[in-house]
Order: structure tokens, then C-alpha cells, then sequence
């Protein structure tokens, strides 16, 4: 029986990839590759075997040219020919579709320091963390990580291919990377992705007869995104009804918009307003009805309350204490803290719901939810009305966008 070595340190290191094409290339087929140098002591392919035969190996990506982290892997293999591929790879070549079988693929912006006439040295890794599948060119931006460096001191957004940066600077740097696109910070390995979008219909189309524009589009139960469409009116007239789901937009992570128009920007400026009674009903409405308490009081009832909750149950308590949170948040006068930090009090008991870890028994959770109940009802008398305000500057910001795609 062969008894694997248990390593551990991690190393990380610098892979520049030339373009997204070549970079889904890898990410389809869990493959690289790297080749010898002309005037390096040390080549990329012998400074790799020696960190795999000692260490575990993270390996950082970086699309030229779109100024951002586009993942990480762990390294499966040391680098080594090829037999069944008899074509190098061709750093400037843009024709590449296929490193598994040997095709050419840009992987570096070094080329000059390439060795032409070298082969190529293939090794296997696992991504651990993407973005192009779902976000196409969207990455970590070089902004976050201005004032890392290398292990040589090279400021991290100007390193070349194959550079080492120290364990302490690569671990913070892949949470961050994990941490990027998250909208509550509560995702776990079961947890899908979701995209909410709003779209501006041109003004003509909605004036004349043809077919109108939809208002709402949301994703099947066969798509494997779950998503949400709505024309900006929509979207508007459901902030004014206290939407909370689309309130929350207002207060998300900056990391979690893919895309951000000026126009979308007006509205995060008068978000406070949004937080009124308005808002406050539906997030206690969603909370305590028929889909939230009722329920779980249904489902938990004549069970005795030290029992640990089943898996549906606990889903649903996650739910109840979420929406409470963010309730908590409005009667606060606070932002929504839709993203809940790490080793947060708020976190940590939801996490333990979602997760099926260390879940509380029923009482714990009943206990909590009452709790923040009673103080939401003890302080929700000082929550303000929708302001006219509000309806003012609704009005006119969506006039305003009609003007501007009228033809």
C-alpha cells in the first residue's frame, strides 16, 4: 500500500496566462504547462518539482492585459513531457484550444526568456477557485492587491511568470480571492451561484406597439444559475414597496457587483431612505408568516425542543434569523449588513444552520428568533415612513434614464 507524504507548508507561485481563451483551456482540462528558460539558473520546471516534492503547491493565475487574479489551483503533478504530444506550445500564439492534447497554448507574457527549442514540461493541478466560467473576463481586481509584494520584493501586480510569493502574503491573498463575489459571505460547498440583474428597456420600445420589453425574467428549476431580470421600472417600483431582496442590492460588498453603471451609483446615495417601515414589514412578513415561523412552528411542533433539527428544518431557521438580522438592522437605523463578516456572532450561528455543522437544537433557534423578535417590536415604532423625498427622487431619476434612450 502507498502511504502518501503529508506535507505541511504551501508554496505559491505567479502563472501568467496570455489570454482568457487560454486560461478556460486550463480550467477545462486541469492541465499546464511551463517550459525551460535561456538565462535563468533555474528553471521553472525544476524550482516547481522541488516545491511539489516538499510542499503543497497553490498557483495563482493571472490573465495579461485584464489587470486582476482570475483563480487558484493545487498542484497534482511534478512538470514532465509529454509523449503524446508532439507540438510545443507557442507562447505568442493566439490558435491554441487543447493543452491536454498538446495543442499550442499562450501561457506566459515572458516570451523573450523562453527557450524556443525546449519542450514543454505538462504537469496536472485541481482549481480550487474561478471566475471565468461564470464571469468571463470579471477578476480579482490588481487594486486590492497594490502593496503585496513577491518574495523578491517585486510589488505583486508586476510579477512575471513563475515568481514566489511567501506563504503569509499567498494565503491572504486566495481568501480574499474567495471571499470576491460573495453576496452574504454565507455560501458553503452545496451553495449555488445567483445573479440578480437590472436592464434599462430602450424608451421606443416601451412607447410604441411592438412586442414590450419584459419587466421581470427569473431562471427555471432545469438552469443550473439562478437568476433575476428586472427592467429598471420593476426594479423601482419594488425598492419604493420596501423589496427587501432588492433593497439589499443597495448595500451589497463592492466586490459583489460584476457590473455598476453611474446611474445605479444616484441610487447608493439615497439608499438610507429605502430603510423605512416599508422594508421593515417585509422582512418581518417573509420572517414570521406562512413560509417563515408558522411554518417552522409546524414542522418543530409536539417535537421535543432539545431534539437536534432536520435538515429542511434547519434550512428554514436559517431563513427566519437572516431576514430577523437584517430587520434588527433597519430598526437600528444601521446599514444592512448583508454581508456578515467572519467570526461574527451573526455568522457564525448561520453558518452553523447552513452548514449542517454543530447545529443547535430546536429551542436554541426558537430562543433566537424570539429574542430578535421582541426587540424588533419594542423599537420598530421609530422606524420611519417612506418619505416623500424618496418618491421625488424616484421620479425623476427614472425620467431622467427615459429621456436619455429616447429616440
Amino acid at each position: 500500500m502507498e502511504v502518501m507524504d503529508v506535507k505541511d507548508n504551501t508554496r505559491y507561485f505567479i502563472a501568467k496566462c496570455a489570454n482568457i481563451k487560454s486560461l478556460q483551456t486550463c480550467i477545462n482540462n486541469s492541465r499546464w504547462a511551463c517550459r525551460d528558460r535561456i538565462t535563468y539558473h533555474s528553471q521553472p520546471r525544476e524550482t516547481l518539482s522541488s516545491a511539489f516534492q516538499t510542499s503543497n503547491v497553490i498557483i495563482i493565475f493571472s490573465v495579461n492585459n485584464c489587470h486582476g487574479w482570475h483563480g487558484y489551483v493545487e498542484m497534482h503533478s511534478k512538470p514532465k513531457i509529454d509523449a503524446n504530444s508532439n507540438k510545443e506550445f507557442d507562447v505568442d500564439s493566439d490558435k491554441s484550444d487543447n493543452v491536454a492534447a498538446g495543442k499550442e497554448m499562450p501561457n506566459s507574457d515572458n516570451s523573450k526568456k523562453d527557450d524556443d527549442q525546449s519542450p514543454w514540461f505538462y504537469f496536472n493541478l485541481k482549481w480550487i477557485t474561478e471566475y471565468s466560467t461564470q464571469f468571463g473576463e470579471q477578476c480579482f481586481p490588481f487594486q486590492k492587491t497594490a502593496n503585496f509584494y513577491c518574495i523578491d520584493k517585486t510589488l505583486l501586480n508586476k510579477a512575471r511568470n513563475w515568481h514566489e510569493i511567501d506563504e503569509e502574503t499567498g494565503q491572504e491573498l486566495c481568501k480574499q480571492k474567495d471571499e470576491h463575489y460573495k453576496k452574504y459571505n454565507l455560501d458553503t460547498k452545496k451553495s449555488d451561484m445567483d445573479m440578480f440583474v437590472i436592464y434599462q428597456a430602450d424608451t421606443k420600445s416601451l412607447l410604441g406597439f411592438d412586442k414590450q420589453p419584459p419587466q421581470t425574467v427569473k431562471s427555471s428549476e432545469r438552469e443550473t444559475l439562478d437568476y433575476t431580470v428586472h427592467e429598471v421600472y420593476r426594479y423601482g417600483e419594488l425598492l419604493l414597496a420596501g423589496d427587501h431582496r432588492c433593497v439589499e442590492t443597495l448595500f451589497l460588498q463592492e466586490s459583489s457587483y460584476v457590473a455598476i453603471s453611474d446611474t445605479f451609483k444616484q441610487l447608493l446615495l439615497k439608499r438610507h431612505l429605502f430603510l423605512n417601515s416599508l422594508c421593515l414589514d417585509k422582512y418581518l412578513t417573509d420572517a414570521l408568516g406562512n413560509k417563515g415561523l408558522k411554518l417552522f412552528e409546524k414542522w418543530t411542533k409536539d417535537k421535543p425542543y432539545d431534539l437536534q433539527m432536520t435538515e429542511r428544518e434547519s434550512k428554514l431557521g436559517y431563513i427566519i434569523i437572516r431576514l430577523l438580522q437584517n430587520a434588527k438592522n433597519v430598526v437600528d437605523k444601521e446599514d444592512l449588513q448583508v454581508f456578515r463578516l467572519n467570526d461574527s456572532l451573526e455568522r457564525n450561528l448561520l453558518m452553523s444552520l447552513k452548514s449542517m455543522e454543530n447545529i443547535p437544537p430546536i429551542q436554541f433557534v426558537l430562543d433566537e428568533i424570539n429574542r430578535l423578535k421582541n426587540y424588533i417590536d419594542e423599537n420598530k415604532d421609530d422606524v420611519p415612513e417612506a418619505s416623500e423625498e424618496l418618491k421625488l427622487f424616484m421620479n425623476d431619476w427614472i425620467l431622467t434614464l427615459r429621456k436619455k434612450t429616447f429616440i
